[in-house]
């Protein structure tokens, strides 16, 4: 059985020989030093040694999100039409307009072009063409009115998922995940600034609505063309809607601002019988329901904010969860505490199978190693003790 295999039969509730595992890290240009530091065998990958199940992989538009680090590939990027580049100031901008700390261990997003920040404008319009420009210096309202999604159907847009599918897909040694950074809500929050937009829910809400609107064409659309261009049977989407204590809104609020525009998106899949695989960060229980009635099968990264054992009795029937493993706490655990934690997850999370075996999000540059051994060693020795 391969990768892709497990990760489908786990997603239809069938039978696997193991759970399958998938570690990432939050830099992914660290990956010659993380094989040296972990002793990765001469010819294997590092996702060989590993043993991720996953290959996540990318639309143009989101390469600056991940790649930013890699001076290079932005710069090829921006010659191609799909970044905007300023190195003295070490940003990056998307064809979104925001823009993000390049040179950084994880992604810190500086800039949006609804902001309304005349300084931060100044800053961006060294490299930012006109049509975002033409922004600076209107209030809100009328920027958002005026403001253009990219054209999600832009020649090469998919070059670099394709070529990715072209390696990887046939062989089934990884299950593949179109990744779906960032989503309706994040991209909107990341254009308008948080803080700004979680205001204007309150105050003018009929503005974000005409935001978050444009901002779930763009992601039909792409998603259309993902199915088009690259047909798979799973499917990945990405909106934190969580802080580590609490959701982001009130139920009711849920309902009304976020939960639409999440199913328009879905149900572009689940039409074409695909899985979906939704990621958010934090202490969502309130959601879940909302979000499995909204199609997804698949939650991603849990967090030890949300109740190991209530999530598998009460929606381990809906649900494959992916996580779990307490990043926050791995830099600080020792390797032994790893191994126990470790365990105790696979054996709450998934008893009887439903479960892909991972920290809770990626590995940060602060885990130790050691801590990142354990954790590889006690995954191999538990995943097929669940069943």
């Amino acid at each position: 059985m391969n990768n892709k295999e497990r990760v489908r039969n786990i997603l239809e509730r069938k039978p696997v020989d193991y759970l399958p595992t998938n570690i990432e890290f939050s830099d992914m240009t660290r990956g010659k030093e993380l094989c040296a530091a972990l002793e990765v065998p001469e010819g294997q990958t590092l996702d060989e040694y590993l043993d991720n199940c996953f290959y996540m992989t990318f639309v143009e538009d989101d390469l600056p999100i991940f790649f930013r680090n890699d001076d290079q590939m932005m710069l090829d990027l921006e010659k191609k039409g799909f970044c905007y580049v300023d190195l003295e100031n070490e940003l990056v901008y998307s064809r979104m307009g925001y823009g993000m700390v390049m040179h950084h261990d994880s992604i810190v997003p500086v800039y949006g072009p609804l902001e309304a920040d005349a300084e931060k404008d100044r800053t961006a319009g060294r490299v930012l063409p006109e049509r975002f420009t033409r922004l600076f210096g209107l209030p809100v309202e009328e920027r958002v009115r005026k403001f253009e999604m990219p054209d999600p159907w832009v020649e090469g847009g998919l070059d670099y998922m394709k070529a990715d599918f072209a390696r990887f897909d046939e062989s089934g040694k990884y299950c593949m995940l179109p990744a779906g950074y960032w989503g309706v809500y994040e991209t909107s929050h990341i254009l308008m600034g948080w803080e700004q937009l979680m205001l204007e829910i309150a105050l003018r809400p009929n503005m974000i609505h005409e935001l978050i609107e444009k901002v779930t064409d763009y992601k039909v659309e792409l998603a259309k063309r993902k199915l088009k261009e690259c047909p798979h049977f799973l499917y990945h989407q990405s909106d934190d809607v969580a802080t580590q204590l609490a959701g982001n809104f009130s139920l009711s609020m849920f309902r009304e601002m976020i939960l639409p525009y999440f199913r328009r998106v879905f149900e572009v899949y689940r039409n074409a019988g695909c899985h979906v695989c939704f990621h958010s960060c934090g202490m969502i229980m309130d959601y879940i329901p909302d979000i499995i009635d909204a199609g997804a099968d698949m939650l991603e990264p849990i967090q030890t904010v949300n109740d190991l054992a209530t999530l598998k009795r009460e929606y381990g029937q809906d649900l494959v969860f992916w996580g779990g493993i307490e990043v926050q706490k791995l830099s600080f655990w020792t390797p032994e505490e790893t191994s126990a934690e470790t365990k105790r997850v696979i054996h709450t999370l998934g008893k009887g199978g439903g479960l892909i075996i991972a920290p809770s999000q990626h590995l940060t540059n602060e885990v130790p190693i050691a801590n990142i051994k354990a954790l590889i060693k006690t995954a191999r020795e538990e995943r097929d003790k669940v069943f």
